[in-house]
C-alpha cells in the first residue's frame, strides 16, 4: 500500500543482526533488507524463517509486506491469512491484509481489515495511519485527517508518513495551507522521500504557486530520491 506500513510492521530488526541459523535470525534480515526496499532479498530470507519454523508469525508479516511491495497482491493476502490463522489477535496481520485487499480494489473488505485492527489495538497508529490512507482515497476527506491526527498522536516514529497521509487529505478538502504545513514538516522529518515532495507540489499548485510547485516537482524527479515500491533504492 504506502511506505508507511513496510516501516511500522512487525518488529524491529536489531542493529546486529543475529548469524544463527535460526527463524528469528532469518526474520531480523528479512527486515533489515525490508527497510533498504530489497523486497526480492527479503522475501527469500522471510521464507527460510518460515520452512524452519511454519508459525513465525514476524516472518509470516514480513513475507507478506515483501509480496505487497513487489506487486504480488494476492500471495500476499494469502501471507496475512496465514498470519491471521496463527495469531488472529495480531493486529498488524489485519493491517497487512487491509493493504493487501485495497491494492486488489477489495476497497470494503480493505476497511473491515482495518477497522478489525483498531477494534485489536486502539493504540496501533500504523492502523490509524492506513485506514486514513484508504479514506482518502475513497474521497472520505474529514474522515481522513481525523484518522491521521489520531496517528500522529499516537505514533513514535514514521511521523513523516502520517504527515504526509494528512497532507494530502486536507488538498483533497482544499486547505492547502494547512497541508503545506504538514509536508514541511513531513520533509523536515524525511528528506528523501520523493512523494512527499510530489505532495508538497500539489499544495503548492493548489495556492496558485506554479513557479514553487514546479520546483518541488523537480525535487520529487530527482533520482536519488525514494518512491515507496522501489526496490535497490
Amino acid at each position: 500500500m504506502r511506505i508507511c506500513f513496510l516501516l511500522a510492521i512487525a518488529i524491529i530488526a536489531s542493529t546486529a543482526m543475529a548469524q544463527e541459523d535460526t527463524a528469528s535470525s532469518w526474520s531480523e534480515r528479512g527486515y533489515g533488507l525490508l527497510f533498504q526496499f530489497k523486497y526480492e532479498e527479503a522475501l527469500t530470507a522471510f521464507d527460510q524463517a518460515i520452512s524452519i519454523d511454519q508459525q513465525h508469525v514476524a516472518a509470516w508479516i514480513g513475507k507478506g509486506s515483501a509480496l505487497d511491495y513487489l506487486g504480488n497482491y494476492s500471495e500476499a493476502l494469502e501471507a496475512f491469512n496465514k498470519t491471521i490463522e496463527i495469531a488472529p489477535y495480531d493486529a498488524r496481520a489485519w493491517v497487512g491484509k487491509g493493504s493487501a485487499l485495497g491494492n486488489l480494489n477489495k476497497t470494503n473488505e480493505s476497511l473491515e481489515s482495518y477497522n478489525t485492527a483498531i477494534e485489536m489495538n486502539p493504540e496501533y497508529a500504523i492502523a490509524w495511519n492506513d485506514r486514513a490512507w484508504l479514506l482518502l482515497t475513497l474521497g472520505d476527506y474529514k474522515e481522513a485527517v481525523e484518522d491521521a491526527d489520531r496517528g500522529i498522536q499516537l505514533l513514535n516514529r514514521d511521523l513523516a508518513c502520517t504527515l504526509d497521509t494528512k497532507g494530502v487529505a486536507l488538498v483533497g478538502l482544499g486547505e492547502y495551507e494547512q497541508a503545506l504545513e504538514c509536508f514541511d514538516r513531513a520533509i523536515e522529518l524525511e528528506p528523501s522521500i520523493a512523494e512527499t515532495w510530489f505532495h508538497k507540489g500539489d499544495a503548492l499548485k493548489g495556492l496558485g504557486r506554479e513557479d514553487d510547485a514546479e520546483a518541488a516537482y523537480a525535487v520529487a524527479r530527482n533520482s536519488t530520491l525514494v518512491w515507496p515500491g522501489e526496490e535497490d533504492v
